[in-house]
């Protein structure tokens, strides 16, 4: 309970939608350029990490979806070591 506490009180929250909007035009250039036809037999699959509380994940997929990538064709996996900040994020609730 003590270690699980300090982790919590370590790790640093911060997070946003469309955080450093660099990447996100860089992802958006890469998924355009390569990854417009994808399926979901092979979608495109991207590891938010940490994820803090979820708005990164959520930005990575909006920016999937605005470069014409089908939803069935992408895939977000988004890890934090914070539970409390995974359950914001399972929430959804922003």
């Amino acid at each position: 309970a003590e270690q699980r506490a300090l982790i919590e009180r370590a790790l640093v929250h911060e997070t946003w939608f469309f955080r450093d909007v660099a990447p996100f035009d860089h992802l958006m250039e890469l998924a355009r350029a390569r990854w417009l036809r994808r399926s979901a037999a092979d979608p495109v699959r991207v590891l938010s990490a940490p994820c803090a509380s979820g708005e990164e994940a959520w930005s990575i997929a909006a920016t999937l979806l605005q470069a014409g990538l089908a939803p069935e064709a992408i895939a977000v996996e988004a890890v934090d070591l914070s539970g409390a900040m995974v359950g914001r994020a399972q929430a959804g609730v922003y």
